[in-house]
């Protein structure tokens, strides 16, 4: 087999292939500019060309980069950090608005750690101006930037405060569980009561154990009234050591003369039991004239009347009260048109404030029922308590009496519901007032009249041009129409004005004599300096939910509301059988063992006699009222 060996040879023109190669050469090698224009809204258009950019790179291995202009990014941009620094501003505002009210309740400190946060407190006010008053963005950063560090200060501070106070609060709550005051005095009577059933010691030892009775009464923490009772106990060892234990024949001798004592008391005793039921049937006598009254103002039948009369010592005595207070309520809310239930309802809101706040019944009926026709209750014995608790809970925390406050409202509040004055505005303006002048309710309550009527006088022409010059305004426009403001915002911007002026202004002495004029000059001087404590009264009022039933409580377990109960008690059991003979009867006989007593006096001659007759016994042949005769005490004579 041949082979054959073939050979070709071609002739190709490649030029052109090389020109194109070299071209795309020079791309990939040398930088291209190439001018896009892109309408941006919104930044986020911004990610969607960087991605379209490098997917141009990723697929041809080419370096694209892309020159735009910005100006308008960068103002869209100024515009969002400044929206952003004044949303911030608004925040700061409330944040140093919140730093100086939590900076209150800490004032009046002087720690050193108080010291260090009120001097962050005033940079920081200080600071929240330079912001507001910056001439430029650059500047406001700046200021900016310092009140934010400075208020990070502040809040670390206030912390060490709270946390100091919290400290102090914890080590006097100890230091109050650890020792108790009964304690001590338990442990002085203890003393007293050995040193008195143990006279034979007390020439040795008396004053020795009288000074530690008075220390023991004294002691303030428990390690000192355990030295002292050592003492105690130490000294009574050494008073049995010497036999001085015992009375003495003084103290002997005094015993023997008690029983003399003794039979006085009984004596006394039989009398007091005469002027109790004597009190007694003068109280039963109050009622029924009450009663009587009563039943000329309202159409209650007789067993009504009957039944309120047996009802009403019960009712009474739930807040240590007598039955007369009770039923002078009913009377007055009957003269006053309310009857029935919501008489006796609004009496017991009546004895409630006579029992919290000491009043008697006639300051405390008008009280109610001036507050009740000024705010228009209708005889709404909710709102009457809840007015009773907000001014209850001021007078427990101020230095106001209850008394004070109540003859007050019921002298301006008719005049301060007429001109929009709220009732705890009422009792705020009361309280100021009589806590910084002593004056009085009444006079309390006729300034507050005075000075409402003459924040609204636009008339007078010295009280409009002190308002004027003081820059605060009487008057307002209310949908066009021009209106009187209200009184209490008319005072707080006075105020305002009045406390930042030097005492040497002349404006104070004319804000004063115009607007508070002759008599009132004083009580507006009160109201306008203690402004601070108008407003903490105002918290007070809304804090004192069931004060007034609290201390009623207080007020009806005392020694007198006790005793009311008490005579209530007895006297309710003397009305069951009032009518009948028997406390005739009672009394004859009660008569008749008093004079025989007088009779046993003057004839015996020695204690033994007396002792004798005790010692025998009495009897009647009749009867209580009847002959009584004495038997057993062969001695006994009668001339």
């Amino acid at each position: 087999m041949s082979e054959y060996e073939v050979r070709v040879s071609t002739n190709v023109d490649t030029s052109e292939l090389d020109a194109a190669q070299k071209k795309l050469d020079s791309l990939v090698k040398n930088d291209k500019q190439i001018k896009v224009d892109f309408n941006i809204d919104g930044m986020k258009n911004l990610n969607k060309i960087n991605g379209v950019l490098k997917g141009i790179e990723k697929n041809n291995k080419i370096s694209v980069k892309a020159d735009m202009d910005t100006s308008g990014i960068k103002k869209g941009l100024s515009d969002i950090e400044r929206a952003k620094r004044s949303v911030s501003t608004l925040k700061i505002d409330a944040d140093v608005s919140k730093a100086n009210a939590d900076f209150k309740k800490f004032e009046s400190l002087t720690t050193s750690s108080v010291e260090k946060a009120r001097k962050l407190l005033s940079d920081i006010n200080k600071d929240i101006n330079n912001v507001k008053l910056a001439p430029n963005d650059s500047i406001m950063e700046i200021n900016f930037k310092k009140l934010t560090s400075d208020l990070e200060k502040y809040r670390n501070q206030i912390k060490v405060v709270q946390n100091e106070q919290k400290a102090l609060g914890n080590s006097i709550t100890s230091v109050s569980k650890s020792f108790s005051k009964i304690d001590a005095v338990t442990a002085s009577n203890k003393t007293l009561t050995w040193l008195k059933n143990n006279s034979r010691a007390a020439k040795v030892y008396g004053d020795q154990l009288k000074e530690i009775a008075e220390s023991q009464r004294k002691a303030t923490s428990d390690s000192e009234l355990t030295s002292l009772n050592k003492d105690f106990n130490k000294t009574v060892s050494e008073a049995k050591l010497l036999g001085l234990t015992g009375k003495s024949f003084t103290a002997e001798f005094k015993r023997a003369f008690s029983q003399i004592a003794q039979f006085t008391q009984i004596y006394g005793g039989i009398e007091n039991v005469i002027q109790t039921i004597q009190n007694s049937v003068i109280e039963l006598k109050n009622v029924d004239s009450i009663l009587t009254e009563i039943s000329k103002t309202s159409d209650m039948t007789t067993d009504q009347l009957t039944k309120l009369g047996e009802t009403s010592f019960d009712s009474a005595s739930k807040w240590g009260k007598k039955a007369s207070d009770y039923l002078l309520g009913i009377q007055e809310m009957s003269r006053s048109g309310y009857y029935g239930k919501q008489a006796e309802q609004m009496a017991e809101t009546s004895i409630l404030a006579q029992a919290a706040g000491d009043l008697n019944s006639d300051v405390a009926n008008s009280y109610l029922l001036a507050s009740n026709a000024a705010y228009q209750y209708s005889g709404n014995v909710q709102k009457l308590n809840a007015l009773l608790d907000g001014q209850n809970m001021i007078t427990n925390r101020n230095s106001v009496s209850m008394q004070d406050m109540a003859e007050a409202t019921t002298q301006a509040a008719s005049m301060a519901s007429e001109l929009g004055v709220q009732e705890n505005q009422l009792s705020a303006m009361i309280g100021t007032i009589e806590s910084r002048t002593k004056a009085g309710g009444n006079e309390v309550g006729n300034a507050i009249k005075s000075l409402l009527i003459n924040v609204q006088n636009v008339n007078n022409s010295k009280i409009a041009e002190t308002f004027k010059k003081a820059g605060v305004a009487q008057t307002e426009f209310v949908n066009g129409v021009e209106k009187m403001r209200n009184p209490i915002e008319v005072l707080e911007d006075l105020a305002k004005v009045f406390n930042q002026l030097e005492e040497s202004d002349p404006l104070r002495t004319e804000i004063l004599t115009n607007i508070g004029q002759k008599y009132q000059a004083n009580k507006l001087s009160a109201l306008l300096s203690g402004w601070s404590d108008y407003e903490k009264m105002l918290v007070d009022y809304s804090e004192g939910t069931g004060s007034a039933a609290k201390e009623a409580e207080k007020s009806a377990n005392n020694w007198e509301g006790s005793l009311n109960k008490l005579s209530n008690t007895w006297t309710g059991f003397i009305q069951n059988f009032a009518n009948s003979n028997m406390i005739t009867s009672g009394l004859q006989g009660l008569t008749g063992i008093i004079k025989i007593i007088d009779t046993v006096v003057s004839k015996a001659g020695t204690l033994e006699t007396v002792m004798g007759v005790l010692g025998g016994g009495l009897a009647s042949k009749t009867g209580w009222g009847k002959t009584i005769v004495v038997y057993n005490a062969p001695f006994y004579k009668v001339a």
